[in-house]
């Protein structure tokens, strides 16, 4: 959340613990309508804390994994074309050996989507050939191990990209819900402030700190 919210969620929270206050509930217990609102106030909270605990998806853990899986597929796709260049340079076929000559600069600032079509590409070529692949030591073995990398990026490809989208819905929830829940308190404004101003000061007076919103320090 931005530093606004999070001053509005700190009045929130203060405002819950002001409305659970067995002294001020007995006040209002005989006013339906004041109670209503207070209750609607309450439930937009558990919203808006379900948005906040979705914002706060930790997808540092499914990033660095992506790293790793990234870093795994590279150097199995670098063994397998290495290998694979020697065996094309001896069939004097330019096609494969474009595909197969491969270093690890290429990969370096690559988007993660092109090194994987670039990984799919090699991965493909050497399936194509894998039966004349012996003269250099490639094996259906080393293919299944290639196979394997490949899959385990896309699958956390997929999960972190998964994971920045709840997050991102956490984001957005958290905007929508903090606008009903400051008109909620707005009602409750006109009901208390206008019900209870001569009858009862203490309430009020204890009523308008709470709803107070504390400016928190900006840090430079």
């Amino acid at each position: 959340m931005n530093h606004h919210q999070n001053e509005k969620n700190n009045m929130f929270k203060k405002m819950l613990i002001f409305f659970t206050n067995p002294v001020y509930v007995t006040i209002w217990a005989n006013f339906p309508r004041l109670v209503k609102e207070i209750t609607n106030f309450e439930a937009l909270y558990q919203v808006l804390m379900g948005y906040m605990q979705q914002h706060h998806t930790d997808t540092l853990g499914i990033t660095t994994g992506k790293n790793d899986a990234y870093t795994n597929m590279v150097n199995q796709v670098l063994k397998k074309a290495q290998l694979a260049y020697v065996w094309a340079v001896d069939q004097g076929d330019t096609n494969l050996q474009e595909i197969f000559d491969v270093q690890k600069s290429d990969f370096n600032q690559m988007a993660s989507s092109k090194a994987l079509t670039k990984a799919l590409n090699i991965r493909d070529a050497l399936a194509a050939n894998i039966t004349s692949l012996a003269s250099v030591q490639i094996t259906q073995a080393d293919l299944t191990v290639l196979y394997d990398s490949i899959i385990k990026f896309e699958n956390v490809t997929a999960t972190t990209g998964t994971a920045k989208a709840h997050k991102g819905a956490g984001r957005k929830g958290i905007d929508e819900t903090m606008q009903p829940l400051l008109k909620s308190l707005d009602l409750i404004d006109n009901i208390m402030v206008n019900s209870y101003s001569d009858s009862n000061h203490d309430l009020i007076n204890e009523y308008l700190l709470t709803r107070h919103i504390d400016k928190m320090p900006t840090h430079h």
